[in-house]
C-alpha cells in the first residue's frame, strides 16, 4: 500500500520575495469614533499601584476619586470629565450593570470596587 499523501515543501524552500504584504482597513462607522473619542477623552493613566479603600471615596480623598473616575472612563461607564454628581451617575451605571437592581446607589461599594479594579487594572482596592 502506498501513500497518496504528498509532502509539503518547506518553508525554507519557499520563494516569499513575491509576496505582497497585507494591509488591514481600519474600522469605520459610529461604533469606531465612538471608541477612538473615548480613548482621546481618557485620563493619563495611573500607575497600577495604588490602592483604593472604600473609606478613601467616603471621604473624598481626591486621588481616590481620580483613579476610581479613571477606572469608570476606561471601562466606558463615565464619558468627559467628573463633578460629584456625573461619577454618582456613573457609578450608578455601573452596579446596574453589575445587576444591583433596578435602583444602585452610586455610592461605590466593596463587590463594584474590585470588579473596576480587576476589570481595569488601573488600581487594586483591599476592600
Amino acid at each position: 500500500m502506498t501513500d497518496s499523501h504528498e509532502t509539503m515543501p518547506a518553508t525554507t524552500d519557499m520563494d516569499m520575495s513575491d509576496l505582497t504584504p497585507v494591509q488591514v482597513a481600519k474600522p469605520t462607522g459610529k461604533r469606531s469614533a465612538k471608541l477612538a473619542a473615548r480613548r482621546a477623552a481618557q485620563p493619563e493613566i495611573l500607575e497600577p499601584e495604588t490602592v483604593v479603600t472604600l473609606s478613601a471615596l467616603e471621604t473624598g480623598e481626591a486621588a481616590a476619586v481620580e483613579v476610581v473616575s479613571a477606572a469608570l472612563a476606561a471601562a466606558g461607564f463615565l464619558d468627559g470629565l467628573p463633578d460629584g454628581d456625573t461619577f454618582t451617575k456613573a457609578y450608578a451605571r455601573l452596579q446596574r450593570y453589575l445587576g444591583h437592581g433596578h435602583r444602585p446607589t452610586g455610592v461605590p461599594d466593596s463587590g463594584s470596587l474590585k470588579w473596576l479594579s480587576l476589570r481595569t487594572k488601573l488600581f487594586t482596592t483591599t476592600d
